[in-house]
């Protein structure tokens, strides 16, 4: 077991955010010289905030439903991290939006802590078989994100916090130790597992019929 940190700590951790880029809307100055071009601004960058914190909210609903598998929890961590990004301010929407997943992943995992515990003794208690993609398979650009999800729900709590952490989220290997408290070790047998299930399952669903 590995607490060298908490893992709430890993929040403020410098993580590429991997899975969503949303750009940043510029609010149209006042055409007319009698315009009041500030208080236009405000109400324009209220408004497509509002829009913005919707998209931001159910992204980060589908990062704490696919780490929780429980839309109820899921559904309040979004929201209370969504609500509290800036994003009327251009040049710190892009950081506030990797921040907030940041945010979502730690809450998300704790609020799992105990079903977590039980994958991952679960997971090291399994063997991993030698295993390869099929041959000649790769993912296809016409996937679905139904089809992911269903692909990565199927999948123990642990491979799959193991496999969203490492594969989409892009966490460096001693951060997801810290974040799932295990060693490395089991993180990586994790990632391997949830990995092949992942694969196969979409694999499976690719076969032609």
């Amino acid at each position: 077991m590995t607490e060298n940190r908490k893992a709430t700590d890993w929040a403020i951790l410098p993580v590429e955010e991997r899975w969503r880029g949303a750009e940043t809307p510029e609010v149209a100055p006042a055409s007319r010289p009698r315009d009041s071009g500030p208080l236009r601004a405000d109400s324009g960058a209220t408004a497509m905030n509002i829009e913005d914190v919707k998209n931001a909210a159910a992204d980060l609903y589908w990062l704490a439903f696919l780490l929780t598998g429980r839309p109820d929890i899921s559904i309040d961590i979004a929201v209370d991290t969504a609500v509290s990004q800036d994003n009327a301010n251009p040049f710190f929407a892009a950081g506030m939006r990797a921040w907030s997943r940041r945010i979502v992943i730690a809450k998300a995992l704790a609020a799992i802590r105990d079903e977590l515990a039980e994958s991952a003794r679960r997971t090291e208690l399994a063997r991993v078989h030698p295993w390869a993609a099929p041959r000649g398979w790769s993912l296809s650009p016409d996937t679905t994100k139904i089809q992911i999800e269903e692909a990565l729900l199927a999948i123990d709590v642990f491979p799959r916090a193991a496999v969203l952490l490492l594969i989409f989220e892009g966490v460096r290997i001693a951060d997801a130790v810290t974040l799932l408290h295990v060693d490395a070790n089991l993180v990586g047998k994790g990632q391997a597992i949830g990995l092949r299930e992942f694969t196969t399952s979409l694999a499976r669903k690719d076969r032609p019929r």
